[in-house]
């Protein structure tokens, strides 16, 4: 309700400020947790790295859904691997992209190696908004994996239209 309660009875008004940090110590908790567990000193597999990741954009960030999708064994399509979200399983099965220009704004943005959140980083193109508005998606980032000089896959973050 905005408040919170005190020893002594009194209520206080939360302030934005102390929502906004607490935001802010969330998000470079979760960073640093991904951060470790990406290490390869620790030992932790691949799988769990992914799911901090997918964890810490869904919580750390102002998304609806988050999908974690990797190249395929023969790097000819880009499939989805697991997500969080909601409506993630219903969203899914729309994520398997051939590697070429028929795979759409995903795969193009992947390929393009740099981070991209749309509409903010610029406009939608109309193949993108056209996209976007199949999948009832307000906006959408792509942030590529790259390993040793190859893109191995991306993380997926959208905001929902009724969101």
């Amino acid at each position: 309700m905005g408040v919170t309660t005190m020893e002594t009875g009194e209520w206080a008004a939360v302030t934005p400020a102390s929502c906004e940090d607490d935001a802010l110590k969330l998000r470079d908790r979760l960073r640093q947790e991904l951060e470790g567990a990406a290490d390869v000193a620790s030992g932790t597999a691949l799988g769990d790295v992914l799911l901090l990741a997918l964890e810490g954009a869904l919580r750390g960030g102002p998304f609806d859904r988050v999908i974690v999708c990797i190249l395929d064994a023969d790097r000819g399509r880009l499939v989805a691997r697991s997500g969080l979200g909601d409506g993630i399983e219903a969203l899914l099965p729309h994520f398997d992209f051939p590697m070429n220009i028929r795979g759409g704004p995903v795969v193009t943005a992947t390929q393009q190696r740099a981070p991209i959140y749309l509409p903010n980083d610029r406009t939608m193109n109309a193949i993108e908004a056209r996209w976007a508005g199949t999948l009832r998606v307000a906006q959408f980032g792509v942030f590529p994996i790259v390993v040793a000089g190859k893109i191995v896959g991306c993380l997926y973050v959208d905001r929902a239209m009724d969101g």
